[in-house]
């Protein structure tokens, strides 16, 4: 029965435009939001680095390849048509998996339209 259950799940990830905010700092920008997302991750250089902290957090992709993950950012507010969510980040280099859905990162990635 179970088993049926998550046989009928769906992943669903669409583009969404949202602004990060971080005290005095805001980037507004486009996002994948993926429903089925275990981790939010965000490119290196988008954000100022004075605003990550080091972690030892690990993640991986859905083809189980380990990333190597060093900051993370904890005191971050989505926003998105008025609605504000207060969440974490983790710091991640642009994967080379990016290009390949069938290794696609199962987590919301947030990057800018010109990286």
């Amino acid at each position: 029965m179970f088993m049926g259950l998550i046989n009928k799940i769906k992943i669903q990830k669409f583009y969404i435009n949202i602004k990060i905010i971080i005290n005095d700092f805001v980037l507004e920008t486009m996002a994948i939001f993926d429903i089925g997302a275990n981790s939010n991750c965000i490119l290196e250089g988008l954000i100022p680095t004075k605003f990550f902290e080091k972690t030892s957090e690990k993640l991986s992709t859905a083809n189980d390849s380990k990333l190597k993950i060093n900051f993370k950012l904890s005191n971050a507010i989505i926003e998105n048509q008025g609605l504000r969510i207060n969440t974490n980040f983790l710091l991640v280099k642009k994967p080379q998996e990016r290009s390949n859905p069938r290794n696609a990162l199962h987590k919301s990635f947030i990057s800018h339209p010109n990286i």
